[in-house]
């Protein structure tokens, strides 16, 4: 498999707090699916945002196509789509509005076809002109996978994804990234809901006390089994969270 991500000896440390990540070594091949757990703290969103280019590492590079990712790199960010896990949309304007308004920064073809398309495929065309300000939580998340899908990245990093959505998103959610993984493009996922892990993921990794390790032996296990992996981790040391 071709690898689309690389992350070499990264490692970055903050003063203040003494905390270390890394450094770690990773690759994420295309058209993988990879879970990502560890407990509170353990440095998840610091990954993801080195992995993004919106902080820079101490030590080590992160390559992406090939390509040093780094916080100028704003031509290579774009092949990159977030959802962090605490939504940050602003207040005043619309689903419509801020979709529409990045899809502009990204110079997309057919702006206005590919916003309806967004929102209709979120189920958003019922609030689109609402402010966000007046929109449930579940109601800002499509908006939000919204923004993180519209430019069809080749990297999607997904971070408490599930969290507000109901039964039709999810399964919606869950079909973009079976189709992300046919199309070679490469999914991030974080979530504590061990069957959506099981069901999506191709393999399995624990961040703790900064290091990045596999899980072991998840490939050779069937779906039960891997819930049961995932089960035993949250328990194991002080129940590990995603």
């Amino acid at each position: 498999m071709t690898s689309l991500l690389q992350l070499d000896h990264v490692k970055l440390t903050y003063p203040s707090s003494k905390f270390t990540l890394g450094p770690i070594q990773f690759h994420l091949n295309k058209g993988q699916c990879i879970g990502i757990m560890g407990e509170n703290g353990a440095g998840k969103t610091t990954l993801f945002q080195l992995i993004t280019g919106n902080i820079k590492s101490d030590e080590g590079d992160i390559q992406l196509n090939n390509q040093k990712m780094a916080p100028d790199k704003f031509e290579l960010k774009r092949h990159v789509g977030y959802l962090p896990q605490n939504l940050e949309l602003p207040k005043w304007v619309s689903g419509k509005e801020i979709l529409s308004y990045s899809i502009s920064l990204y110079g997309l073809e057919n702006p206005e076809a590919l916003c309806h398309q967004t929102l209709e495929y979120w189920d958003c065309l019922s609030f689109s002109h609402k402010p966000l300000a007046a929109c449930s939580h579940g109601m800002k998340k499509r908006v939000a996978l919204g923004l993180a899908t519209l430019h069809e990245p080749d990297l999607l990093i997904l971070d408490e994804p599930f969290s507000g959505l109901d039964l039709y998103h999810i399964r919606a959610l869950q079909n973009l990234i079976q189709q992300r993984k046919e199309q070679g493009k490469a999914t991030f996922l974080c979530t504590h809901i061990a069957p959506y892990t099981a069901r999506l993921c191709d393999d399995l990794v624990v961040l703790r006390q900064g290091q990045l390790t596999p899980l072991d032996g998840w490939k050779q296990q069937d779906y039960l089994q891997k819930i049961q992996m995932i089960e035993d981790l949250f328990f194991e040391q002080g129940a590990p969270s995603c």
